[in-house]
């Protein structure tokens, strides 16, 4: 099973990453300490793309057929993961929370969760059908986890195109048994409040589905179970 580290953010006040934005883009100084350096180097990742951050993502859900088959090419993602897709969903429905399940580049195959936030995150096109990867939305959880292959979170301003400040995203790569990325994990919330264990609570959901995964996989192997006690 794989290890994977989780940074624990601290809370970030909206001034200070408005300040880091316009030293950023408006006159191309590094402002280092202001917000995390992944974020800093997701930002230059960005730039270097030809993404302008005055500019608004263009980007649309594909057509309902299209993501009915994404979903069928990734039934097992979409299988392994229900149980926790749901326990999340009903825990964040009444905290203005969803929970986004994605497949390995970033194409959102579900979101559940609170009604009300499920509509303001369509507002910005956080929704199933569109993929979330840094080349095409800028710096978000998904894609730039998807970038460092690790659980992180973007806060509000953080994100490199400024409709989506309104959203806090914390996402968990999902790995299989041989170590492959299978998809993304994301739980989302309001942008104006904190979200101190939504990384945890993603990471707990991830370990799940990743054992999962690994057990699914063993129909025709026979388990050998050791214990440090040899008469056990």
């Amino acid at each position: 099973m794989r290890h994977r580290s989780v940074r624990v953010s601290q809370p970030i006040l909206p001034e200070r990453v408005g300040g880091a934005r316009r030293a950023f883009f408006e006159r191309g100084a590094s402002p280092a300490g202001a917000v995390p350096d992944a974020i800093l180097q997701s930002w230059r990742r960005c730039q270097r793309q030809g993404l302008s951050v005055d500019a608004r993502p263009d980007v649309a859900p594909v057509p309902e057929l299209s993501l009915r088959e994404l979903r069928q090419r990734r039934e097992r993602l979409w299988r392994l993961a229900r149980p926790e897709l749901e326990g999340l969903a009903s825990s964040l429905a009444s905290s203005d929370g969803i929970v986004l399940l994605t497949d390995e580049e970033g194409w959102v195959l579900d979101a559940e969760g609170s009604n009300s936030f499920l509509d303001r995150a369509g507002q910005v096109a956080l929704m199933p059908g569109v993929r979330w990867d840094e080349g095409t939305v800028g710096t978000n959880a998904i894609g730039t986890a998807i970038v460092e292959g690790r659980a992180l979170q973007v806060r509000g301003g953080e994100h490199f195109f400024a409709p989506h400040g309104i959203l806090t995203c914390s996402a968990t790569p999902i790995f299989d048994p041989f170590g492959q990325r299978v998809g993304v994990l994301d739980i989302s919330g309001d942008a104006r409040h904190a979200h101190l264990h939504a990384l945890a609570l993603g990471r707990h959901a991830v370990d799940q589905i990743e054992h999962r995964y690994f057990a699914d996989g063993l129909d025709d192997c026979e388990l050998l179970h050791l214990h440090a006690q040899p008469l056990l």
